[in-house]
């Protein structure tokens, strides 16, 4: 973009966040850890930036976030999809803002999921 002399461009701010890394446990409402699962995440951080993502637990439930998150307040939201050949219902995690720091890793300790009511 240019500008005819005399003429003044608007001005843009893109802010750059640092990559964050996070780990959470993620356990049913029984307390018992979702291990070895494939979980769905929805954070949202600023202005309306949002990142989907899928995680995947190990077998005590623990799912690592590498390099995935920026380094700033975001707002998170862990589900699991039912699957018809599976016996795991649809879960869901109520929202939750966390301060992430690019310095250390940010354990976010519990996310409970529980089943979904339709």
């Amino acid at each position: 973009m240019s500008a005819n002399p005399g003429e003044t461009l608007p001005t843009e701010t893109v802010v750059m966040y640092r990559p964050a890394d996070v780990s959470a446990t993620i356990v049913g409402a029984d307390g018992k850890p979702i291990a070895d699962q494939a979980v769905n995440l929805v954070a949202v951080y600023g202005n309306n930036g949002k990142i989907h993502t899928t995680v995947h637990t190990d077998v005590y439930g623990v799912a690592g976030i590498l390099s995935v998150l920026p380094a700033t307040n975001v707002t998170m939201h862990f589900f699991v999809e039912a699957k018809p050949d599976s016996d795991m219902p649809e879960l869901t995690s109520t929202e939750e803002t966390y301060s992430l720091s690019a310095d250390t890793s940010n354990d976010l300790g519990q996310a409970i999921l529980t089943p979904v009511n339709k």
